[in-house]
């Protein structure tokens, strides 16, 4: 009876495990590591396989053959979420927030692998079948297409380049008028401290609060009179002689003989 009482404890255990009814056995150390290298291992293979396919995308192989290492990928990552579930749910909490810093990236790398490779195949509904001919006219589009793209982003950097120097030329310009704009400033600052020291110089003479202040000498012209007429006259042939020896010499040989 005993025995009949405890089978029925340890399966009635087991269905409310199975569907989540009571929490699992105690999840030991050994058990985490266990299932953790399950997921690595997992995750490491479905790496590997994204690689592939994407190379294979790269290198234009046929879409058969993609959809085919797809199917596998898409097996191996069921297998990889189930893993990677049943051991989050067995973890604590703070178990859980230290692991989900592991599984975050990982799931985000295989996100976007996933997307790329679904892409492909929607945009490629037909296997691939194509002639030399076909091939080279391709490449050539393919060629043709990167020599105009790579024709604009030369033109973006040499505008972009201008820009900046434009840019440059403009606030070098701004701190040489600002420069100007203080020195003009400095100097009208300076002429006005100059004039008011003047200014408070003499209202204290003007008071008398001070004595020996030099007021400012006014030069005034030496005015000559204006000789008269004839005595310019004699003036100037007195001046015509003594400037001029042969007039002087004439002048004198006339005294003698008179």
């Amino acid at each position: 009876m005993d025995e009949n009482v405890k089978t029925d404890k340890m399966e009635k255990q087991k269905t409310l495990e199975a569907v989540g009814g009571v929490r699992p056995r105690k999840y030991t150390d050994t058990g985490k590591e266990f299932s953790e290298g399950q997921i690595a291992q997992c995750f490491n293979g479905l790496k590997v396989l994204s690689e592939k396919i994407i190379r294979m995308i790269s290198d234009k192989e046929h879409n058969e053959a993609i959809r085919v290492n797809y199917s596998f990928w898409m097996q191996d990552y069921e297998q990889f979420l189930m893993k990677h579930q049943t051991h989050f749910s067995r973890l604590h909490e703070i178990e859980q927030e230290e692991y989900m810093q592991i599984h975050t990236p990982r799931d985000v790398f295989l996100m976007n692998c996933k997307r790329e490779i679904q892409q492909n195949i929607n945009s490629n509904p037909v296997q691939r079948q194509e002639s030399a001919k076909g091939k080279s006219v391709r490449s050539a589009g393919i060629s043709s297409v990167s020599s105009k793209r790579l024709e604009v982003e030369e033109k973006r950097i040499k505008l972009e380049a201008k820009r900046q120097a434009m840019k440059r030329k403009r606030e070098l310009e701004m701190a040489k008028t600002a420069l100007q704009l203080n020195e003009d400033e400095l100097q009208m600052r300076t002429e006005i401290a100059v004039a008011d020291a003047k200014a408070m110089i003499y209202d204290k003479f003007e008071r008398g609060e001070i004595d020996g202040v030099e007021m400012p000498q006014v030069k005034l012209e030496t005015i000559e009179p204006t000789p008269k007429p004839l005595q310019g006259k004699v003036q100037s042939t007195i001046e015509s002689k003594a400037l001029n020896p042969v007039a002087k010499s004439i002048s004198t040989d006339e005294g003698e003989s008179g």
